[in-house]
Order: structure tokens, then C-alpha cells, then sequence
């Protein structure tokens, strides 16, 4: 991702968020500036070495992005191994079905792989059940459950 594709990559964002919140109304809220917040997070990002945002682009127009991270994922009483992360995978709803996500994924493990990255990780939102699908299709299977109790 360039500097100047952040605003376009934080829109996305938004977008992202909403149809999170239409899945389970107890994701989490954005800030009133969240998008914006979003952007600078991602223009910080660019010279990262351990940080990569990649997007799709169709005629031109930024259509889907994905974003991730290598760090060690275990504490150290494990065997320390780098690992990655994908934050966000978004792709347009009208652009879907074409293989974008597919590609940014496959764009995304190449990158890991140059890095020495043996294995990634991701969340998924329990409700998106298209989103799992995804993940499945792409070779990804479900490891641990994460879970949550409401107290206030």
C-alpha cells in the first residue's frame, strides 16, 4: 500500500466494521474518527519491515486490502518461532466471487514466506459465515475458539 491509498484503504475499513456489527451487534464501535485514526495507523505502517497492507485494485479503483503483521506469537515458555498475523481482509461486496480475496491472501503468504514466516493466524468472527468459508477454502482451519462473557 502507498501513503496516498490510506484514506481508500480506511474507507474500506468503515465498511468493514459495519458489516461486523450487522453479523453481532456486540462487536466492537468505531471512534467518530476511527477511519481517520485507521489511515494514520496505516500511513505509519508503510516503512514497517514486520507490517504489510496490500490492495486490490480493478480498473484503477482500490476494491479490497488485507493487513499483516510477523511477530512471535508465544510467550516465552514456548519454543520461539516467527509467526504472522492478518488483521483485516476486506474485499468490496459487489467485487466478490471473483477471486480478489483469494489473490490478497496468496499475495500475503508470499510476503511471509520471503520473511521466514512458518504459519499465520487470523480471527473470525463467529457469525460471518462466509468469511469462515473463505478461510477454509483457502487451506485455514479452526485451531482455538475464542469466547466472551458480557459482566456490564
Amino acid at each position: 500500500m502507498r501513503e496516498d491509498e490510506a484514506d481508500t484503504v480506511a474507507a474500506l475499513w468503515e465498511q468493514l466494521v459495519r458489516y461486523h456489527q450487522q453479523l453481532d451487534p456486540a462487536m466492537p464501535e468505531p471512534l467518530p474518527d476511527g477511519a481517520v485514526r485507521y489511515a494514520r495507523r496505516m500511513v505509519d505502517s508503510v516503512h514497517d519491515t514486520y507490517a504489510h497492507t496490500l490492495v486490490a485494485e480493478l480498473d484503477g479503483r482500490i476494491v479490497g486490502y488485507i493487513t499483516a503483521m510477523i511477530y512471535d506469537l508465544m510467550p516465552d515458555v514456548f519454543v520461539s518461532e516467527l509467526a504472522g498475523m492478518v488483521g483485516d481482509i476486506f474485499v468490496l461486496d459487489e467485487m466478490r466471487g471473483r477471486g480478489i480475496g483469494r489473490a490478497l491472501v496468496e499475495a500475503v503468504e508470499g510476503w511471509f514466506r520471503l520473511r521466514g514466516v512458518r504459519y499465520y493466524e487470523w480471527y473470525t468472527a463467529t457469525a460471518n459465515h462466509d468469511g469462515l468459508a473463505f478461510w477454509q477454502q483457502v487451506g485455514g482451519r479452526s485451531l482455538m475458539q475464542r469466547m466472551r462473557k458480557t459482566l456490564l
